[in-house]
């Protein structure tokens, strides 16, 4: 028989673990947003200092995107032939 004694005993933490989870990835999605527009304005107002600025910073985080692109598709596994060889 399955034992509901685990799940009333620990459906509180997960539930609060949920909860912290969403209160971050909203949070993360509301500072993401307002950063965007921050920078949007400044490239649309075009105030020389600040907008190289904002371009370095948004070039910064293509780079760092694309890096991380690169490192998750060489980690993936590759086919491997009959002979051992790499496909």
């Amino acid at each position: 028989m399955f034992d509901w004694t685990f799940i009333s005993h620990y459906a509180p933490f997960f539930v609060s673990g949920a909860e912290m989870t969403l209160f971050i990835s909203v949070f993360g999605i509301i500072l993401a947003i307002v950063v965007g527009l921050v920078c949007a304005g400044i490239e649309i107002a075009r105030i020389p200092v600040l907008r190289q600025v904002v371009r370095v910073y948004i070039a910064q985080k293509r780079k760092i995107e694309k890096s991380s692109a690169r490192g998750a598709l060489a980690v993936m596994p590759r086919k491997v032939s009959a002979t051992g060889n790499c496909a």
